[in-house]
């Protein structure tokens, strides 16, 4: 009996590190097979304010798409953020401000840099989190401690479609991304990628 049991504990041992070895497994399957990507998201930022740490909630809609390499849409309350591949385009409608940077400078370790990339996760250290309501959980922290978030994590189904992305910013502010209406690879047109700045507006070239 007590050979069957710790047979048992082995082979529920080896499950449990199957299940978490999923994580990262997807996310690299996820970045190697996806070249181009359309989804509609709902964004959820979480914020915790004064000593008693009071929650705040917002939330609001958006658009993304990207294409590798380098060209992205990022649409969410009245921000919109294009990348053409050469130059990432921040146009602040609320503001009437448009900020324009190198793609290279502008990207860094970023989620934009990880999605629509070249795939190189060498800046990036990955963590099997395993399972949780549902999802497999991969955390992606960038090794240069000056980038803009401090971890981001990766929400997979078991057939490794992305479904979530939670930002932490060095604020510990947690922004989530639910992604939906995704689609895997679709032909873009390549207007989608540029942006010219509406007159009027203030460009600030850095």
């Amino acid at each position: 009996m007590r050979y069957w049991r710790n047979l048992g504990c082995l082979i529920l041992l080896l499950a449990s590190m199957s299940a978490h070895a999923g994580a990262v497994e997807h996310l690299r399957r996820f970045l190697k097979d996806t070249h181009s990507l359309e989804a509609e998201f709902t964004q959820t930022i979480v914020q915790t304010e004064g000593v008693q740490g009071r929650r705040s909630v917002r939330s609001a809609n958006g658009t993304m798409a990207y294409q590798k390499p380098g060209r992205f849409r990022w649409s969410v309350e009245h921000v919109l953020i294009v990348g053409d591949g050469q130059k990432v385009w921040l146009f602040d409608q609320d503001l009437e401000q448009v900020t324009v940077r190198r793609m290279d400078r502008a990207l860094g370790a970023t989620p934009a840099a990880l999605l629509a990339g070249s795939d190189n996760l060498e800046a990036f250290l990955l963590l099997d989190e395993g399972e949780a309501n549902g999802l497999f959980w991969a955390s992606v922290e960038p090794k240069d401690k000056e980038a803009p978030f401090a971890r981001m994590r990766m929400g997979f189904t078991a057939r490794g479609e992305l479904k979530t992305i939670e930002l932490l910013d060095p604020f510990n502010q947690v922004i989530a991304f639910t992604l939906d209406k995704v689609r895997r690879n679709p032909k873009l047109p390549a207007s989608s990628f540029i942006f010219t700045p509406p007159a009027g507006v203030d460009v600030l070239e850095e």
